[in-house]
């Protein structure tokens, strides 16, 4: 509550109603029997809109960990491939894909 921003700025509403909308549908296909995704999709905004974090947990190992910090930077192992699903979360996260040769 004590989070104070470093700059004002605006984020249209079509923008935060798509984005309630695919973690909606997300949970729908996922986790169809959850009846409370408030707390979820209220997160995923904040994340994504707020603090520019990623949507997964994340970590500095990028060994063991899908979703990694690297020079200050986010990079996620299988943004590329999810970002053209259907309504994909991937689309609001702020990591970037790794190059090909990080793959290996």
């Amino acid at each position: 509550m004590d989070l104070e921003l470093k700059s004002d700025f605006i984020i249209k509403d079509n923008v935060i109603n798509n984005l309630k909308s695919d973690v909606s549908y997300y949970f729908s296909i996922y986790d169809p029997y959850n009846e409370d995704i408030d707390f979820t999709r209220n997160l995923c905004l904040y994340l994504a809109l707020i603090s520019k974090k990623p949507l997964h947990p994340y970590s500095d190992d990028s060994k063991n960990y899908d979703v990694f910090i690297k020079n200050g930077k986010f990079y996620c192992k299988n943004r590329m491939k999810y970002i053209r699903d259907k309504r994909s979360l991937c689309r609001y996260c702020v990591c970037r894909n790794l190059d090909f040769m990080s793959t290996f």
